[in-house]
């Protein structure tokens, strides 16, 4: 694992090299971008950010971490968010209840995320399976991917000293480098780095015990994302609870789930 980060870290040293010819014209980008949102805001649903979705005999602990898109931004109602639907296809396709909590802040990175929010978690050992949905403010930062990693395994490393037999799940990240929204080239930029944390994301996975890397995608096809041409619309959270429920469903500790597919 140490051996392919430190190609990914190589790379993205090159690349830095490569595009600070444009980084003056990447600010003046973001500059606009930034007031461009000022001026649309998109602002967090109200509703409950925890409950429990009742079906059955059973009862699974989930809590899904992590920036904008865990606040629900880009839903009318909490009740249409990626938490809430993840946790009633998870409970449709297991026969299981779902007890879930959301902890999710925009702006948040992997970095803010494990010294901020996951302290605002009492109980972590209660959670049989914690969804991490970051990465598009680590693109936006230009985090490298070494850095990327520490800060993912710090909170993997913080939730199995409380709960030893925890699923962790790395959600995809956010496709940067395609958003309607961006301009170029900071768009393609973004794009490049985003693409190196997904890579570290993947090798991280691959050497750790319950640690899943997601193959369910972000999709930003247009209906599928809100009037900011960033995060998802309603139907995207939908479709994309859906796809990451499919990916957990085998991974239940419940020994009675079936791995039917989500329809």
């Amino acid at each position: 694992m140490h051996r392919q980060l430190k190609v990914l870290q190589l790379c993205y040293g090159l690349g830095a090299l490569l595009v600070s010819p444009v980084l003056p014209l990447m600010y003046l980008q973001g500059k606009k971008i930034l007031k461009y949102f000022e001026r649309n805001p998109v602002v967090a649903p109200e509703g409950d950010t925890e409950g429990l979705v009742e079906k059955g005999t059973g009862e699974l602990q989930l809590l899904v971490l992590g920036e904008s898109t865990v606040e629900g931004i880009g839903a009318d109602s909490f009740e249409k968010t990626l938490s809430v639907k993840l946790a009633e296809t998870l409970a449709r396709e297991s026969g299981q209840s779902v007890s879930w909590k959301a902890v999710g802040k925009s702006g948040a990175t992997a970095k803010t995320s494990l010294q901020h929010l996951l302290p605002l978690v009492p109980h972590l050992e209660r959670y049989d399976i914690t969804v991490l949905v970051l990465g598009a403010n680590d693109s936006f930062a230009l985090t490298s991917p070494l850095a990327w990693v520490k800060h993912i395994d710090g909170i993997v490393q913080k939730l199995r000293q409380k709960q030893p037999h925890a699923l962790v799940y790395l959600a995809s990240l956010p496709p940067v480098g395609s958003f309607p929204a961006l301009p170029q080239p900071t768009r393609w930029v973004l794009g490049q780095c985003n693409r190196l944390l997904r890579l570290a994301s993947k090798i991280y996975a691959r050497d750790q015990q319950r640690v899943i890397h997601s193959q369910a995608l972000f999709e930003n096809r247009k209906h599928l994302l809100c009037s900011d041409g960033i995060h998802p619309s309603e139907q995207g959270y939908k479709k994309w609870a859906e796809a990451i429920a499919e990916e957990l469903l085998p991974f239940m500790p419940d020994h009675s789930v079936q791995s039917s597919k989500v329809a």
